[in-house]
């Protein structure tokens, strides 16, 4: 049982740093929660809850105003991702060298690619929480302008001014903007990135990865001349009518614009100049009336320390849906600051006492993922079964700092 013992220890080691190599998105966001969520006391029940710092609106001259204090909270909720494989006794006989050589790791580069499949697109779903888009629903961008434009939205929106923005594109986005993109990446600059899978190098402001977890938005069914229905209206809730009656339907992580209301600058609360994205958070329904209630995000704030907006909508302002025509799908790749998507890994707990053969886990320093690995044998097969799993947790702590490039 040593030479299983041995192996099983190679093979997680081995197993971390090819899954951290797969995960292009969780290598660019904040993980500043790492250690909460790796505290089992703090993450009782599988949540951990955060708090976002405090905004202050401040004031000029030497007057005392005293504001207060408001802190909002957000929740990573762990996720399990795994595999499970089985080796045969004849595979566990192998050395240490034919391990590296090849051995045991062949079934490690799948597997691995497996999980990070799941991890990236639980990721890359969180578009459905993002407001700001840029590009045209089902058509690949062909021009760097939009590219420059998304950049400019998460500087208008308070995004740092730094070298960590990063784009995560689908394979078509990724060739129709290869002419482009081309003329300004330096290969010899980005040779120190190449351990990065999926790096492809740094221009307009981002640094560039090539996904396959892209996901695909398809837009609501709906028609007709949506208008605010009601004038001074804040929060969550937006009451519209105006829509086709009955068969109008919008969905989840539908966007749209409202005429007249502009983002502000969260700092400075001053106008951008530009529409205000707002996403559906659940999918609407339309009476006969052409009537609807909608959920929407961010919350329509026109003033005070959160404010977000440069003033609440007039009644029967326009809306404009910015998530493509009736029905349509396209591809949502994304476009961020770190600061907008948050993300931990936790170890999960392992068989106490000597229930299995061999449980071990180990954890990247640089990326937090915690990787475990649990064998056992079938003796009615002949078989060492082993099972690798990951606990995650995703968050889009700040959706004003991410933008969806629609193709």
């Amino acid at each position: 049982m040593a030479n299983n013992l041995l192996t099983n220890n190679i093979v997680i080691k081995e197993a971390l740093p090819i899954l951290r190599n797969k995960l292009p998105m969780v290598s660019m966001v904040n993980k500043q929660f790492q250690d909460t969520i790796t505290d089992e006391n703090a993450r009782a029940g599988g949540v951990i809850n955060y708090k976002r710092p405090p905004r202050y609106i401040g004031r000029q001259g030497e007057l005392m105003k005293v504001e207060s204090t408001v802190e909002t909270s957000r929740n990573l909720v762990l996720q399990q991702a795994g595999v499970d494989v089985s080796f045969s006794l004849k595979d566990l006989q192998l050395s240490m060298d034919d391990v590296k050589r090849g051995g045991l790791t062949t079934v490690l580069e799948p597997a691995m690619t497996a999980i990070a499949a799941q991890i990236e697109v639980a990721g890359m779903l969180l578009y459905r929480g993002i407001g700001n888009v840029v590009g045209t629903p089902g058509t690949p961008p062909t021009s760097s302008s939009v590219i420059a434009r998304g950049n400019a939205l998460i500087t208008a929106a308070g995004g740092q001014l730094s070298n960590k923005r990063a784009a995560i594109v689908d394979p078509f986005t990724d060739a129709s903007l290869a002419d482009q993109l081309s003329l300004r990446f330096n290969p010899q600059a980005e040779q120190s990135k190449t351990y990065m899978e999926g790096m492809m190098g740094r221009a307009l402001g981002f640094d560039f990865y090539d996904s396959p977890a892209v996901a695909t938005h398809t837009a609501g069914i709906y028609g007709g001349t949506p208008l605010v229905n009601g004038g001074g209206q804040t929060g969550s809730v937006l009451a519209t009518d105006g829509w086709t009656p009955t068969t109008t339907s919008l969905n989840v992580g539908d966007t749209f614009t409202i005429a007249g209301v502009n983002s502000v600058n969260p700092q400075t609360r001053s106008d951008t100049g530009q529409l205000m994205g707002f996403v559906v958070t659940a999918k609407t329904v339309t009476d006969g009336a052409g009537l609807s209630n909608i959920s929407i995000s961010p919350a329509i704030t026109p003033g005070g320390q959160f404010q977000n907006v440069s003033a609440a909508p007039a009644d029967n302002a326009a809306i404009t849906i910015t998530s493509g025509t009736s029905g349509q799908s396209s591809r949502q790749s994304l476009l961020f600051d770190p600061l907008a998507f948050t993300f931990a890994s936790a170890p999960l707990a392992l068989p106490p006492g000597n229930g299995v053969a061999y449980a071990g886990r180990a954890t990247d320093k640089m990326s937090g993922l915690s990787i475990s690995c649990i064998s056992d044998y079938d003796i009615k097969n002949n078989q060492m079964l082993t099972r690798f799993d990951v606990l995650y947790a995703w968050d889009l702590a700040y959706p004003e700092l991410a933008v969806r490039l629609e193709g």
